[in-house]
Parts: C-alpha cells; structure tokens; sequence
C-alpha cells in the first residue's frame, strides 16, 4: 500500500531532522517537502513548525493588533504565507 502525503511529509520532515545542514540530501528532502505541501495544500497542527520550515520576512511587523503582531514570511521558500507572534514577541520566535 502507497504512503499517502500526510505519511510521506511526517518521514520527511524526521528525515531531514537527522541530518547535518550541510548534507545533499537534507536539501534534496526539504526540496521534496516543499512541493508535497504545494500539492496536499496543507499544512498539519502538530508538530510545530521547524526554523528550516519558515522565515519571517522583514525587520517590523506589517500589522499589529491588541494580541499579537503578523510578519509576512516564506514556507518552504516559495509559498507566502503571514503569521503572528504574541505583540512585541517576534524576533525571540523566528
């Protein structure tokens, strides 16, 4: 029986934790994550996002609010997503 993405992502992402930052296939698997969630469209709650997985774009928030602050970012390098951060919190997160 085929892995279905949800499975293919979650030995994906245990995959690319074990390797060193520098090895070729640890890029070659992020490269592989990224256009699974391009096809699935979805993300899982759990676990938590890793700092290989996001990057916060810019040194301010683009809004804030009465609870949190929203950063526009980049997933997997090419989906752009925004995300938020408890106010005054975001460069401790990310």
């Amino acid at each position: 029986m085929e892995e279905s993405n949800e499975e293919r992502i979650t030995h994906l992402r245990q995959f690319v934790i074990s390797l060193e930052s520098s090895d070729p296939a640890r890029a070659q698997a992020i490269h592989t994550l990224s256009q699974l969630y391009a096809v699935s469209l979805d993300y899982p709650s759990d676990p938590a996002l890793y700092t290989w997985e996001v990057c916060r774009i810019g040194e301010s928030p683009f809004r804030s609010g009465g609870f949190g602050d929203c950063w526009k970012g980049l997933f997997y390098l090419f989906l752009g997503p925004s995300f938020s951060t408890r106010q005054g919190l975001g460069n401790d997160i990310i």
